[in-house]
């Protein structure tokens, strides 16, 4: 890395703690040199850096906060741009970053490129930009809601499901059928892969359908992606729970916490527990089980 870089300098682990001076540094992939080149002039208006490299067929966009920006300006503006390239501009991840090095929280799941694998450890193909390590902080809140449930339902759909990390915790505790969706064909063969290399193929299915090809209803959903994509979704995810569905949210930053529960109210969902790590946010909502038919009386 050059010492030019906005990433010089900068731990790129999550930062878990984010007490002192961090920044929020979002991943991109570009299709076109013309698509990067257009969102870095627009990028030139808002309090931060940007960085592309070329990646194989197309190329790495890195947008840096500035010290003290206002993150959730900066994330609304960079779903803007989500909204106006599909296809064309992809999020890898975003993340808080620090000059320091910050220890991670512990969930109970070790995830590993290499084995033999031991029972609390989950096999990840290394060597693939479909997002899911298992280290991001949203898939760890994730991963402790799912260990909290008092039981994992027999079937699970899982939203955004990249590499399929959480696909792969949730048929390890248990669940009898999960189904992941991806707009990301790479994603889902790395998922298939993924599936395999822990033994749980037979229980797992990965897909690029729509929400509305998927075979449902499900008893728990989860839903590891950006504020803009469960918006757009919700009402689609709505329609694919059971009643009486978990539907387990994360991604969410900042004051998207709350704002995605007074979303998700008007569609029928209730809070049930919040969890956050550092400006990290996620929630676990049910679903208004449906009313109870009122006998007749002769």
């Amino acid at each position: 890395m050059s010492s030019n870089s906005i990433l010089a300098g900068l731990g790129l682990d999550e930062c878990i703690d984010p007490g002192g001076e961090v920044q929020l540094l979002a991943e991109f992939f570009c299709a076109s040199r013309e698509i990067g080149q257009i969102l870095q002039e627009a990028l030139l208006l808002l309090p931060c850096q940007v960085e592309w490299q070329a990646s194989g067929p197309g190329f790495r966009l890195y947008v840096l906060a500035d010290q003290g920006a206002d993150q959730d300006q900066l994330l609304a503006a960079l779903a803007a741009f989500l909204d106006d390239w599909p296809g064309q501009l992809r999020l890898i991840e975003t993340k808080l970053v620090h000059k320091k090095r910050v220890s991670r929280v512990s969930h109970g799941f070790n995830f590993i490129s290499r084995g033999p694998a031991g029972p609390q450890d989950i096999l990840l193909a290394s060597g693939t930009h479909a997002f899911g390590s298992g280290n991001h902080p949203s898939t760890t809140l994730a991963v402790h809601l799912l260990t909290a449930l008092p039981a994992i339902p027999s079937s699970v759909l899982d939203v955004g499901c990249g590499t399929g990390v959480l696909a792969l915790v949730a048929a390890r505790l248990g669940a009898g059928r999960v189904v992941g969706v991806d707009i990301d064909p790479e994603a889902v063969q790395v998922a298939l892969a993924n599936g395999r290399l822990n033994n749980l193929a037979e229980r797992l299915s990965f897909t690029t359908a729509t929400l509305s090809e998927v075979a449902g209803p499900f008893a728990l959903i989860l839903a590891n992606v950006t504020a803009s994509v469960l918006y757009r979704l919700l009402g689609q995810i709505t329609s694919q729970a059971q009643p009486g569905c978990r539907l387990i949210v994360s991604g969410l930053l900042g004051r998207q916490g709350e704002e995605a529960v007074l979303f998700a109210a008007g569609l029928g969902w209730r809070l049930e527990e919040g969890r956050s790590l550092g400006k990290w946010q996620a929630r676990l909502l049910r679903l208004a089980p449906a009313p109870q038919a009122a006998a007749l009386s002769l």
